[in-house]
């Protein structure tokens, strides 16, 4: 069986580092949102500018190179939003490991206590760069389907 964790009054620097991570917290999650706001409208407009555009032009429809681009623009969309989520959640878990060991001073941490922090952290921040490069190639291919249909 281990020890408890020491207890120790909070002080004014914890509480400057515990402002400071809340609102990292708070930035990362509006980024995140903002990935995932991005990668819908840009589903919702071009999906809604083919329609449109096919009732006028009933031939665009036909365009199957422009229809697959739009699909896998679609899809990269989708993936970016997915991959953005899965960034916040990782996130939480790095956090909720860090809130364990809350009262305990980051260098009375031993390897085995930093280690699940470790790992959420950088799967974290794979998901969330994952999330931004399909949201550019979801941007990308939403380019080439405009320039297609309209060409």
């Amino acid at each position: 069986m281990g020890t408890a964790p020491r207890q120790r009054p909070l002080d004014e620097i914890d509480m400057k580092l515990d402002e400071q991570a809340h609102k990292l917290i708070e930035l990362k999650q509006k980024f995140t949102y903002f990935i995932i706001t991005a990668a819908v409208a840009v589903i919702v407009f071009a999906g809604r500018f083919l329609i449109d555009y096919g009732k006028q032009n009933p031939k665009a429809l036909s365009l199957t190179g422009a229809v697959i681009m739009l699909v896998v623009a679609a899809t990269a969309g989708l993936a970016a939003s997915a991959a953005a989520l899965m960034s916040v959640h990782k996130g939480h878990l790095a956090y909720s490991a860090a809130l364990d060991g809350r009262y305990k001073r980051i260098a009375d941490f031993t390897e085995t206590e930093t280690a699940p922090i470790k790992r959420h952290k950088g799967r974290q921040v794979m998901w969330l760069t994952l999330a931004m490069w399909l949201l550019s190639l979801e941007m990308l291919l939403s380019i080439g389907f405009f320039a297609w249909l309209l060409d």
